[in-house]
């Protein structure tokens, strides 16, 4: 037969501390040590206020002054500005608690919230976390506002200075604790319960240049360095650039007494510069405005700043320029001078965008001209796009569209506008309201909604239309 023993385990109680008398500035500092010298856990002890008691004084002459013991009227007026933002007035909160280990009946066990603050202090919230819910008590109200103030002393924020909402605040809350008996939050939530003097931030002067506009990403949000701004075109009335004066900002005191002095502000980017009289000044208080009193692009000679419309350049291409883009409305005349046979004075795939553009050499591929008036005197490739009022292309291979378009020789290429004059046409399509072309080889294609000259025709396979919905 076998015997078997039974024993019995005893369950281990939370070990806890005698309840502990002690006057202190900082109470977390307290409880801190307390439980390390009892061998508890900072977050199984508590404590009651017993007493607090708030010191101000007002140094003069750089002598320390004795600090006075505030009353509470005295305290009520502390929140005169005069007072509180002098930069020699001091104050300090001495308190008497009692420490002792957490009663798990507490209405407040299931209640998750904690003190959190803005970058200065200045403003103090209580952050309840969802989930969070209390149960109601005959002295719910003095129970919650003692809460909220246990919670402040424990992160170092001064009580009953800058926080008259939290009367309202306790007074809200109890109303629906006395209603439903239980108030649960279901969401985060954050309350107002001390508000100091923020102060003014410090602004340090700034030259913000409007002209320079960022450089554009393409569809993957990458960098298109090919649009890398060569020139920055402006119009009249455009601001150009705005000096931001530096400004000391005002002193403040947030909710811990602590008194905030702005810095001095940083001067690094006063005007060393100067325009002529295509750009208008405008000084503020707070600024110095530069604006544009013409169109065209802005450019700077020598230290002086200036509006200018026309422009030489050797080549567009992406080692040079990259693209140029200052709009039809700039006044931006730009001339082109590369005119080796064998280089492209437009390089490829560039995108140009004037008021007016001389071309001297060739269009490379994929190049696209945009402009009011654009004279290119050599030749455009097959894929290249041309776009002008007033076009006049010598050897055309690639796209043309326009009002009033003049071709030397069409070889192939594609002709869109009102009025075309084509001196000799060598394969090509072509549609407009007016067509006129010298001589006429093979395969042309044209169609017009009002006429059709040919001086001489030389070739076949030539197609003429006359189409008045064109």
């Amino acid at each position: 037969m076998a015997l078997f023993g039974s024993s019995t385990k005893t369950e281990q109680l939370p070990k806890t501390i005698r309840p502990t008398v002690v006057k202190t500035q900082n109470v977390a500092k307290e409880i801190l040590e307390l439980a390390k010298r009892n061998g508890v856990s900072p977050a199984s002890l508590d404590f009651d206020i017993l007493e607090i008691e708030t010191y101000t004084r007002t140094n003069k002459d750089k002598m320390e002054s004795e600090w006075e013991e505030a009353s509470v009227e005295e305290l009520h007026k502390l929140d005169d500005a005069t007072e509180i933002l002098n930069h020699l007035f001091e104050i300090k909160q001495v308190y008497e608690i009692e420490i002792y280990s957490k009663e798990e009946n507490s209405i407040f066990k299931d209640f998750h919230a904690a003190v959190g603050a803005n970058a200065t202090k200045c403003k103090i919230y209580l952050s309840i976390k969802a989930g969070s819910q209390v149960l109601t008590s005959p002295r719910f109200e003095d129970e919650f506002l003692n809460y909220i103030n246990k919670s402040k002393i424990r992160a170092g924020i001064l009580v009953n200075i800058f926080d008259e909402m939290v009367k309202d605040v306790v007074s809200r809350v109890s109303a629906l604790a006395k209603v439903d008996g239980i108030i649960k939050y279901d969401k985060n939530q954050t309350i107002l319960i001390a508000d100091a003097y923020e102060p003014t931030p410090t602004i340090n002067d700034q030259l913000i240049t409007h002209y320079d506009k960022e450089v554009e990403t393409n569809h993957n949000d990458r960098v298109d360095y090919s649009k890398r701004g060569f020139i920055h075109s402006v119009l009249d009335g455009d601001i150009l650039m705005e000096y931001i004066k530096p400004k000391k900002g005002k002193a403040g005191r947030n909710c811990r007494g602590e008194f905030l002095e702005p810095p001095e502000p940083e001067v690094n980017h006063a005007p060393d510069f100067n325009v002529d009289d295509t750009i208008e000044v405008i000084e503020n208080k707070e600024n110095i405005i530069y604006k544009a009193k013409a169109s065209g692009y802005i450019s700077m000679e020598g230290n002086t700043y200036q509006i200018k419309s026309e422009m030489d350049v050797g080549e567009i291409s992406f080692k040079t320029t990259g693209s140029i883009s200052t709009g039809l409305d700039s006044d931006v005349s730009i001339s082109v001078k590369e005119n080796d046979s064998q280089k492209d004075a437009i390089g490829n795939g560039m995108e140009v965008e004037v008021s007016e553009i001389d071309i001297k050499g060739n269009v490379g591929p994929n190049a696209k001209v945009r402009a009011n008036r654009a004279t290119i005197e050599g030749q455009t490739h097959k894929s290249s796009h041309i776009k002008a009022n007033d076009l006049t292309i010598n050897v055309h291979k690639g796209t043309a569209v326009g009002d009033n378009i003049k071709i030397t020789r069409l070889e192939h290429g594609i002709v869109e506008g009102k009025k075309v004059e084509i001196v000799q046409a060598v394969g090509g399509n072509i549609r407009a309201k007016d067509i006129d072309i010298g001589i006429c080889a093979s395969y042309v294609k044209a169609t017009a909604s009002r006429y059709i000259e040919i001086k001489k025709l030389q070739g076949s396979e030539n197609v003429f239309t006359i189409d008045p919905l064109l």
